[in-house]
Formats: C-alpha cells, sequence, structure tokens
C-alpha cells in the first residue's frame, strides 16, 4: 500500500527513474471551489487511470490510497472516487525526493490491507454500499427510511459520489426471529461501466428489509481482491441445510481468458469470504470468455442445477447464445449438460432465474436487458412461451419469492448501464401465466 498526501488545488506531474510519467494532478477552480482529477499511468494501458474529485474548498487535504487492486481517492474524509488498476503502475518507482518536489507526501506500508481505509474517514464518513468486502465494516453500515410508508429503495441509488445501482440479485431469508427478509444484491458501478478501462470493475453491494418500508444497508459481499479481476458479473445466492450462505459469480479478466466461475460462503450471511477450492470453467464447447451470470438452483430431488449466460462455440448452432446447463449432485462436482435455453440469434440470454410455483416452473432471463419468462409443467425441460412473455420492470429483472408474492427486482438506467434500483410485483394466473 502507498498512501500520497497533497493539498488541494495541487498541479503536478511525476515520472519515475525511467521518466516515465508515473502520476499527475490538475487542478482547476470554479466558483469558490475546485475539481482534481489525478491520472495514473501503469504498462497495462496506454490511457491512464483518472479519478476525480469536485467541489473541493481551497486547501481541502487529499489523499490517495493505493492498493495493487484497487486506488481511492479521498478529500477531507470523504471518499470521491475509486479506480481499479493492473499491470505495474509506475509510481512504484518513483523516488521519495521526486514526490516532495511535487508537493506530495508518500507513505508505503506493504503489509497494508483492505482496512486501511479506515485511517482516512471522516467523523461524519459514511458510505451506502461500502468499500471492500475486507475492511471489517460493522453489519450495518447505513439505513433507508420511509417517511410515510413508501418504499425508499424504489428510485434509489447509493448516495457516494459517482456510484450507480446495476444488476440485481433478490433472495429472501428469515431473520432468527423467523421474520422473512428480502435482500437484493446489486452491482455497484462507477462510471456507467467504463471503470478500469471499460472493463467494468463491478463489486456486489447488499442491501435488505423486512417490509419494504425500512432497509439495512450491509458491507460489500464481494469486491475486487486482485488486479487481474476486471469485474465480478452478476450471478446468484444459496443457503444449504446446514445454514451456510454461498454467492456464485464468474470474474471478468483482464487477461481476456475464460471467465472462471467462483464463489464466497458466509456463516452470517452478511460477511463473506472467497472459497479458494471452488472453481468451473466452462468445456469449449462454450465462449468462455463472455460466460457470465450463473444462476445456482437446488432441485426437489436434492440435486443442483447451474444456468451460465455464455454462447454456443460449437456445431450447428454455433454463434447462438444460449444458458449452459450444469448439473451436480453434492454442489462440488458439475458436469455440462445441453443448454436449457437457446437464443434464436447471437444475442446471449442474462442474468437468468429460475423459480417453482403451485405446479408451474418458470424461467428467466433478459435480452438486450429486457426480461422474458418462459413457463412449463416439468422442471428444467419443456418451455413454452406464454402470450406476453415480457416482464415490464427495467433493466434485466431477477426475482424472488418473499411471503407468497412474486417480486422483481432491476434497475432503470442513467446515461448508460446501471442508475437506480426498481421494483415489479407480478401474480399467478390460473393457466399459470403471469401478470403484471
Amino acid at each position: 500500500m502507498k498512501l500520497l498526501r497533497f493539498t488541494a488545488p495541487l498541479t503536478a506531474a511525476v515520472s519515475d527513474e525511467n521518466r516515465q510519467t508515473a502520476m499527475t494532478v490538475e487542478s482547476r477552480a470554479g466558483e469558490g471551489d475546485f475539481t482534481i482529477w489525478v491520472r495514473v499511468f501503469s504498462d497495462y494501458a496506454a490511457v491512464p487511470l483518472t479519478l476525480t474529485a469536485a467541489d473541493l474548498p481551497d486547501g481541502a487535504a487529499c489523499a490517495l490510497l493505493i492498493h495493487p487492486w484497487r486506488i481511492e481517492l479521498w478529500a477531507g474524509g470523504r471518499l470521491y472516487d475509486e479506480e481499479w488498476p493492473c499491470g505495474t503502475l509506475f509510481l512504484t518507482d518513483v523516488t521519495k525526493d521526486a514526490w516532495v518536489g511535487a508537493g506530495i507526501s508518500v507513505t508505503d506500508d506493504p503489509e497494508a490491507g483492505d482496512g486501511a481505509n479506515l485511517l482516512l474517514r471522516g467523523p461524519d464518513f459514511s458510505t451506502d454500499c461500502g468499500i471492500s468486502a475486507n475492511d471489517g465494516s460493522p453489519r450495518i453500515i447505513g439505513r433507508l427510511l420511509s417517511e410515510a410508508g413508501e418504499n425508499p429503495a424504489e428510485g434509489w441509488k447509493p448516495a457516494d459520489p459517482g456510484v450507480f445501482a446495476g444488476d440485481c440479485m433478490p433472495y429472501t431469508d428469515r431473520d432468527p426471529n423467523g421474520a422473512e427478509r428480502y435482500h437484493v444484491l446489486y452491482l455497484k458501478d462507477r462510471r456507467h461501466h467504463r471503470s478500469k478501462w471499460h472493463k467494468g470493475a463491478h463489486q456486489w453491494a447488499h442491501m435488505s428489509t423486512r417490509d419494504f418500508k425500512n432497509w439495512d444497508l450491509h458491507p460489500l459481499a464481494v469486491s475486487i481482491d486482485d488486479p487481474a479481476e476486471g469485474s465480478i458479473c452478476t450471478g446468484s445466492w444459496l443457503k444449504t441445510a446446514e445454514g451456510t450462505h454461498y454467492l456464485y459469480y464468474t470474474v471478468r479478466r483482464t487477461d481476456s481468458g475464460a471467465a472462471p466461475i467462483l464463489r464466497s460462503v458466509s456463516e452470517d450471511g452478511y460477511t463473506f469470504r472467497r472459497d479458494p477450492g471452488f472453481r468451473i470453467v466452462l468445456s469449449e464447447r462454450y465462449h468462455g470468455q463472455s460466460a457470465r451470470d450463473p444462476k445456482i438452483v437446488k432441485a426437489e430431488d436434492g440435486s443442483y442445477h447451474m444456468f451460465v449466460t455464455t454462447s454456443l462455440a460449437t456445431g450447428d448452432l454455433a454463434g447462438r447464445g444460449c444458458l449452459a446447463h450444469l448439473m451436480s449432485g453434492d454442489g462440488l462436482t458439475w458436469e455440462e449438460a445441453d443448454p436449457i435455453y437457446v437464443s434464436p440469434d447471437g444475442d446471449q440470454p442474462e442474468c437468468s432465474d429460475y423459480f417453482a410455483l403451485n405446479g408451474w416452473y418458470y424461467l428467466i432471463f433478459s435480452h438486450r436487458g429486457r426480461g422474458q419468462y418462459r413457463m412449463s409443467k416439468k422442471p428444467f425441460s419443456d418451455w413454452r412461451t406464454p402470450e406476453n412473455p415480457d416482464i415490464p420492470c427495467e433493466s434485466v429483472p431477477k426475482m424472488t419469492l418473499w411471503n407468497g408474492r412474486i417480486l422483481f427486482t432491476g434497475f432503470r438506467r442513467i446515461e448508460g448501464y446501471a442508475g437506480t434500483l426498481t421494483f415489479t410485483e407480478a401474480a399467478q394466473n390460473p393457466d399459470g401465466s403471469l401478470r403484471f
């Protein structure tokens, strides 16, 4: 970890021992305030990572916290921006004299972990979604409270500067007192999918409610922990009969290799850690680089099923988008079956979901962000398209059953990918179709 401190406004450029530009700081005056841009250079890409803090007063104390996997820009005890590096940062070879000459103080602590940001937080610091899954945050980091009985999460996004809500992954679980709690995991987004050289650098944020009037905000469930991780993609939650919680997801790689399916584990459902022994890569039958959005289902016979967004890479249907289907008897060893769904064209069906209700089975996915469903009287097969298959919940809605109600969660876009949360309820018709 490297901690750089300076006072705004500052305009400076720092080079490494090979005279390569390692970092620049640019300040521009507004009406009584300043905006700063910090650009960090590396050997991964010619374009630097840029972090921004706006509306800063003259004399604002700024800090740049640099880990190999994450960079944080702080000012006045507030987190303004984040980026996620890869490769070798040229600033690792900048001398102390060069930093001092640019008006920047430097502290090195190679052993410091994610909790180093605790030292930079002001007394009034708050975050709606968290910074890391590994910084020791408490189980509840904030709350959304209803003022007049409304759902305060409808149209909501985190108040953290520059943060939006992306793909949502709702599920339900019971509190120790027996109350059914509705959880939403969502992709924490900065820059509308343009962070980390457009890889996304998404991480899983977490919130929950017992009544849709008051929500608890929890720490990040899954964060980027390795420079080689381009983004944590959408996935799903599963709880075993023994009470262990699992989160399944793929990781987009910075080397453009096949995206592995990984998982995190928790005993309490709020503090998760990576499971280093779990890793699945799709066979060459599929386009491994685009694999994402694993949905895990425990069937009525106790077997496990996994649906993964991808495309067929071989055979007569090569190039068609599909949901790969994997099966397991124990949740550890998986075998590929035929895809559970194949698109009519090359568009990949995203963010799949699955549920059973009153003898009917439902498969959910999205094409180009718009949710659809299929239905069947058999689990995992014989899907048919209802008269109106559309799910009116923008974008990529997923669902869960909460106190007998079918509730979908998605996001409304703001200027590109990600935006604010939105919710839609469905009911089951006598013929098994859904009405909204």
